[in-house]
């Protein structure tokens, strides 16, 4: 029998210190089959930013994409759901 396995999809825009945390309480769960899709829409200017969160995207279990333009929230939900396995 496989493994359960789930994505959890986090879309988010200029919302590194808070996207950190939403990671981290991602990782800390007892379960660990899962694929965390982040699609960050967020802002040139906020883009030197993602040392915030750096540190948590060795973890292979998460992906972090980027549009290549600024999405709406709906279409930012669809173009994370759309990388998702």
């Amino acid at each position: 029998m496989d493994t359960p396995f789930f994505s959890i999809i986090i879309p988010t825009r200029n919302r590194y210190e808070t996207l950190k945390y939403a990671i981290l309480t991602v990782l800390i769960q007892d379960y660990k089959s899962f694929e965390l899709i982040i699609s960050d829409n967020s802002d040139e200017e906020y883009l030197s930013r993602i040392e915030v969160i750096s540190e948590c995207l060795s973890d292979v279990r998460i992906k972090y994409h980027r549009p290549s333009t600024v999405l709406s929230m709906s279409d930012n939900w669809e173009y994370a759901v759309s990388k998702s396995t």
